[in-house]
């Protein structure tokens, strides 16, 4: 296989993982900082509209600018942004956070 195939497939290994690791400990986390079900079903459905919102122009920058660079950039930016949710920040503005949080990462998957 070529080298940019096992990047790509790396990437999306790595993507993956985290969102499945992530998305299984979420609604503990969203709980113990006192959030209930309803909001834990609204910060899910935020982060399926985050990831929605940017699949289109993800594609369309990823055909002008290079895939290459815009797959290294959002899985990276990707991985920092779980920093963001160690903040102390009121457990509403999760739905913001993990909204932002999807969208970054889904600047990878239409590369």
């Amino acid at each position: 296989m070529p080298r940019a195939a096992w990047v790509l497939l790396a990437g999306n290994v790595f993507d993956n993982l985290g969102y499945g690791m992530f998305f299984a400990i979420l609604p503990l986390f969203v709980e113990g900082r006192g959030g209930n079900p309803g909001l834990i079903g609204i910060i899910g459905a935020s982060a399926m509209l985050g990831n929605l919102a940017v699949q289109a122009p993800a594609g369309w920058l990823a055909d002008r600018v290079s895939r290459r660079l815009i797959v290294v950039v959002s899985l990276g930016a990707y991985g920092l942004f779980f920093l963001a949710y160690l903040a102390p920040l009121p457990v509403w503005t999760l739905i913001g956070v993990r909204f932002l949080h999807a969208a970054v990462g889904g600047f990878c998957s239409p590369t």
